[in-house]
């Protein structure tokens, strides 16, 4: 059974430059709504509210860069939006689809509901059986991908199976905007439908990893904790992309264009020299990591500037934002869906 992801949509936020969010380097608390930041997080790591160590090791010209930052109550509430949009624009899907699926990768403030309940509470999503996805990074997609595969079972003569999708992140304290090196960290959501009747994109095959934290408090790391970090994302890349590619060597010669996460230069870097195809660099929040938005997002953008042809691939490699990968291949369809293969006659 083949899935195909079609309609993504974002959620609308915009930029600020961060200088405006620093004072004497450390985060104003006030300025990353709500106002409260996330307490049980301080105690949970050991952490008083004044601890940012880590900005000291930030390149100035990261913390000059602007970050895109919600003024959303929460990330469900960004979700939330983002789905709505979607569902104006495909009213059917509220009666067609089965599943809600909500990725986050930050933690949501405490309220009544959970993130997944808020959002189909909130639409009247009544048909719908909703589940959440965490703790695997930025890496939601292929996550949702898989779930949604094991709750539509392919059996001959079954009906076409379509679930929802949306992944949120908004960052609170102690969840660091700015890290090392790494891409500054901005607000975020995106949905988009996952269905077996046809769509935009195919989904011809995915692999995802992950591995543990060592040491396991992020917080505390040193700069040597965060490069054998670094340094084992990207040989866990490399073995990723082979075995990707290596298993779908046909498909694997139509890639057009590969589209990368916003993680890091030394990973923009490292993706760029091992890909012999273009990597998209997007324009919206250039420079910085919208979690697991961020490569939904810049197909969004690759779709609407770029004219792509049926049959062409597109390598998605999510990453990030420590331990976890995840590898997308997508093929565009014809506006029939995959007839003739999906290529072009």
């Amino acid at each position: 059974m083949t899935w195909y992801l079609s309609h993504i949509t974002p959620y609308p936020f915009y930029e600020e430059q961060p200088d405006r969010l620093l004072s004497g380097g450390v985060p104003q608390m006030t300025r990353f709504p709500p106002e409260e930041p996330l307490l049980a997080l301080y105690e949970q790591y050991g952490m008083n509210q004044q601890e940012h160590t880590f900005l000291e090791q930030v390149p100035w010209e990261l913390k000059a860069r602007p970050v895109p930052v919600s003024h959303a109550e929460s990330a469900a509430h960004m979700g939330t939006e983002a789905l709505r949009a979607l569902l104006e624009n495909a009213p059917e899907a509220r009666e067609k689809c089965r599943y809600l699926v909500y990725g986050h990768e930050t933690t949501e403030p405490n309220f009544y509901l959970t993130p997944c309940l808020y959002v189909k509470k909130t639409l009247k999503l009544k048909r719908l059986l909703p589940f959440a996805l965490s703790r695997c990074g930025s890496c939601t997609l292929p996550g949702a991908l898989e779930l949604v595969k094991t709750l539509h079972p392919s059996a001959p003569g079954q009906a076409a199976a379509e679930s929802l999708f949306v992944t949120a992140d908004r960052l609170c304290p102690p969840h660091p905007r700015y890290w090392f090196d790494a891409d500054p960290k901005g607000d975020a959501a995106a949905a988009c439908l996952l269905s077996t009747a046809g769509g935009d994109w195919a989904v011809v095959d995915s692999v995802a990893d992950g591995w543990p934290l060592a040491p396991d408090d992020p917080y505390r790391w040193s700069e040597a904790d965060y490069r054998r970090h670094e340094r084992r994302l990207l040989a866990g890349c490399r073995q990723a992309v082979s075995v990707l590619l290596r298993r779908n060597a046909a498909d694997a010669e139509r890639i057009v264009l590969a589209v990368s996460q916003t993680l890091s230069s030394t990973f923009r870097r490292y993706v760029e020299r091992l890909l012999p195809y273009p990597v998209y660099r997007r324009t919206y929040a250039a420079g910085c990591n919208l979690l697991g938005s961020d490569c939904l997002l810049s197909l969004k953008e690759a779709e609407d500037g770029h004219s792509f042809q049926p049959g062409d691939c597109v390598l998605l490699l999510q990453a990030g934002p420590l331990s976890h990968l995840g590898l997308l291949l997508l093929r565009k369809t014809n506006k029939y869906g995959e007839m003739n293969g999906g290529y072009a006659e």
